[in-house]
């Protein structure tokens, strides 16, 4: 718990002031002198607003700061926590807000004050559902609802008429509870959630219901032509259509033997054309017989070719070489004279330099030996050449006459196998014409006429038949749609009983949650109400209570609600009800406005029952208004005088 042990204003309707606070404490002073700015400092340092105007930051500046363009007021706790919040009005007249946290260890919303504290309109502005909600939040009043609970009362539901349907409703609506569940709500907030999921639903199911019933008032207005459902329809159409099925295949038969007939008949006929146009081709195959007997006489083996070939090219070869070495024979000597001739005209030696006529003589014997020698080799090498020459020629020939021998020998084997294929054709064309006598012998052709009316009678009773079936498939589907219809009335009349048993089950849910709700609320307010009855009942005429979902007294048997209170009245009962709602809150603080109105014996009994709360340890401080000290509240009042 955290007690205020001092608060300050700075500029707080113009004044600016610091005080310090202790369990009990009482504001005095004459009328204008900022009582009432002290408690409102208070108030909205404790909350950051003040219940006197908006929450909008301009708002507060306006309502409660003076002449300066700076508004501040903080409290500071027994712990050594100070909150501070301050206002700065700009030159353009916006207004900027800061806050400040000194000494905080928990965190801001571990400490932050409850607005129940110190508005009373917090609470009684709320909703009776609301009021309920809030309270479940704050206080530990503990609730034995659960969706078992809920859901057994539901299977207990009694309706006009127990069937089926009844049963189904039922069993629906209670998987439903069952399935909205959450371990984080309270008992009033899961109820609430289950209060607005059961008229959702039972919203739903009326409109299902109204459909419903529309809907089958249709269905009876509407009802079709009379057909027998129960007729074998089923086994008549096979039956008719069996006959149909067998008269198609009888002609489709008789169609059959129909084409078979005329292809027959068109193959006779292309038969005979074929063999009337067909010549006898025994003497063709005689005489293509002798001709290749004749040529199969002269063809003989062809004579090898590679050895003419290689002997050839063997004496091609040897007269190439012989060839090349006479023309370097010839060069040789060429050279050898033109050296010789070069020599001669030389004055000296070209071997050892020596001058005279000796050396050219000696130059001429050496040439004339190597000449003569040179001469010999050609004429020997030219005599030969002539020889290889002619055995080149012959071997030539040679191979030119095989090769000749050989084409006339393959042109002999060509002609064989033209004549082979001639008499192959010949051959297969006789077979052929045994074919097509065998085949035309094997042709047999059944009347076409008499076909022709078989199936033409198959196609008369096939368009006689044809309608029976047409006219049963059309019953056919008359009774198949009735069935359909009276399949679907059957479910819709069920659905509307179900719906309607539904609609009915959500009604009476809705009652039990109702109900259920209204006791939660009895019983969280009543225990708001007992404790709030501690500290205004020996002020009040009677005591206040819970009554038509508001907070009043009566007067008798009449019903005063707390709106119609007189001032001091008012003032007593939201206060009471601001103690009792703050019994579990870490800020528990009393504030009284107007004390000035009781008389000096319900002062003395304000005072009292106010030290009872504090030794109770269920009020921490309590801080009053009065204009001046009329009375003797004891030495442990701290008097704050303005």
């Amino acid at each position: 718990m955290k007690k205020i042990v001092q608060f300050f204003g700075r500029n707080f309707k113009g004044a600016d002031f610091k005080h310090d606070l202790e369990a009990i404490n009482l504001i005095v002073g004459r009328n204008f002198q900022n009582k009432t700015a002290r408690l409102d400092a208070i108030q909205l340092a404790l909350a950051g607003y003040h219940p006197a105007c908006s929450r909008k930051v301009g708002d507060i500046f306006d309502s409660f700061s003076g002449a300066a363009p700076m508004l501040s007021c903080g409290v500071l706790f027994e712990d050594g926590f100070r909150v501070t919040r301050a206002y700065t009005q700009k030159a353009k007249g916006a207004v900027s807000y800061s806050d400040e946290y000194e000494g905080l260890t928990e965190g801001v919303k571990e400490w932050a004050c409850s607005p129940v504290l110190i508005d009373h309109e917090a609470f009684l502005g709320l909703s009776a559902r609301e009021r309920s909600k809030l309270l479940f939040s704050m206080l530990a009043i503990k609730s034995d609802v659960t969706p078992e609970s809920i859901s057994a009362q539901v299977k207990n539901i009694k309706l006009e008429e127990n069937t089926e349907h009844s049963e189904k409703a039922i069993a629906q609506v209670v998987a439903f509870i069952n399935g909205v569940r959450s371990v984080s709500l309270t008992p009033q907030e899961w109820l609430e959630s289950l209060s607005e999921s059961a008229r959702e639903a039972k919203k739903l199911a009326d409109a299902a219901t109204k459909r419903l019933a529309q809907t089958v008032l249709g269905l009876s207005a509407t009802q079709g032509a009379v057909v027998n459902v129960n007729r074998p329809i089923e086994t008549l159409i096979k039956k008719e259509r069996d006959k149909l099925d067998a008269i198609a295949r009888d002609g489709a038969t008789l169609a059959e033997k129909l084409r078979v007939a005329q292809k027959s008949a068109s193959r006779k006929i292309q038969i005979e054309g074929q063999l009337s146009s067909i010549k006898n081709n025994s003497e063709a195959i005689t005489r293509r017989t002798t001709e290749l007997a004749d040529i199969d006489a002269k063809i003989v083996d062809l004579p090898p070719r590679d050895e003419a070939s290689f002997a050839a090219e063997e004496a091609r070869s040897e007269r190439i070489k012989a060839e090349n070495a006479l023309r370097g024979l010839t060069d040789q000597r060429a050279k050898l004279k033109a050296d010789f001739d070069k020599d001669m005209k030389r004055v000296d030696c070209p071997c050892c330099g020596a001058e005279g006529e000796d050396w050219k003589g000696k130059r001429s014997k050496k040439y004339d030996r190597e000449d003569k020698k040179l001469a010999n080799a050609i004429e020997t090498l030219q005599a030969n050449l002539v020889l290889m020459n002619e055995r080149e020629r012959v071997a030539k020939a040679n191979l030119d006459e095989i090769d000749n021998v050989r084409v006339a020998q393959n042109e002999l084997r060509e002609g064989a196998r033209k004549i082979n294929a001639d008499l192959n054709a010949l051959k297969n064309e006789d077979a052929a014409i045994v074919n097509m006598r065998a085949e035309l012998d094997a042709i047999t052709i059944e009347d076409i006429d008499a076909l022709q009316r078989q199936i033409e009678a198959k196609r008369e009773e096939h368009r006689v038949q044809q309608p029976v079936v047409v006219q049963l498939e059309a019953e056919q589907k008359q009774i198949v749609a009735a069935r359909a219809d009276a399949a679907s009335r059957a479910r819709t009349v069920a659905e509307a009983s179900l719906a309607a048993q539904v609609s009915l089950v959500w009604k009476a849910t809705c009652e039990i949650i109702e109900t259920k709700q209204r006791e939660l609320i009895t019983a969280s307010i009543g225990g708001v109400i007992d404790s709030a009855n501690e500290l205004c009942e020996p002020i009040l005429k009677t005591p206040i209570v819970y009554h038509d979902e508001d907070i009043g007294r009566f007067s008798g048997s009449k019903f005063i609600r707390h709106k119609t209170f007189s001032g001091t009245e008012k003032a007593i009962t939201y206060s009471a009800l601001c103690v009792a709602l703050g019994a579990r809150s870490s800020i528990r603080i009393a504030m009284i406005d107007e004390l000035g109105r009781l008389d000096a014996e319900n002062k003395a009994k304000l005072m009292k029952i106010i030290r009872k709360l504090i030794a109770a340890d269920r009020l921490d401080q309590f801080v009053g208004i009065d204009v001046s000290q009329t009375s003797n509240f004891g030495s442990d009042v701290n008097l704050i005088t303005v």
